[in-house]
């Protein structure tokens, strides 16, 4: 197995990964982003509220306490979605895409109106979202798959 390049951007690296994980027939597509939490904290700031709440529910609201790094990683998670879904701000709404925490602190998916419309046309089945976070960044990655049941009913045709 060939490793990933490390020096190219977040995008590319996306691509080829998407391309090597989609060999194994259930990975339907693969998306990643990266923030800088101080630029998303001046948005907060200059933004207000409603900025706030054009972005992320009142549950991820809630949960992430609203502290700005949490958020960016929320953030982080629904631009990785979207680039999986190939469709960005304007055709899907932030809110359409909503992260919630277990009880055990692990992070869940769920779509939503025009979210969940493409991911269906797409046949994803579920979801495997990550976040990470360093002092000055998080990134998000989405991996989008298809259930073993959906790859049998392809193969028997």
């Amino acid at each position: 197995m060939r490793a990933l390049p490390t020096d190219r951007p977040p995008e590319i690296l996306a691509s080829r990964l998407s391309q090597w994980l989609s060999s194994s027939g259930r990975v339907v597509a693969v998306g990643i982003d990266l923030v800088d939490v101080s630029g998303l904290t001046y948005l907060i700031e200059s933004g207000g509220q409603m900025f706030v709440d054009d972005a992320w529910t009142p549950a991820e609201q809630e949960q992430t306490a609203r502290d700005p790094r949490r958020l960016a990683g929320r953030w982080a998670v629904k631009e990785a979605v979207m680039k999986a879904i190939r469709h960005g701000l304007g055709e899907v709404s932030p809110l359409d895409v909503q992260i919630h925490s277990t009880e055990s602190g692990a992070l869940e998916l769920e779509l939503v109106g025009s979210a969940a419309a493409i991911a269906d046309s797409m046949r994803v089945s579920g979801w495997h979202i990550s976040v990470a976070y360093d002092s000055a960044w998080a990134i998000g990655v989405a991996v989008a798959v298809k259930s073993a049941r959906t790859q049998r009913r392809k193969h028997e045709r």
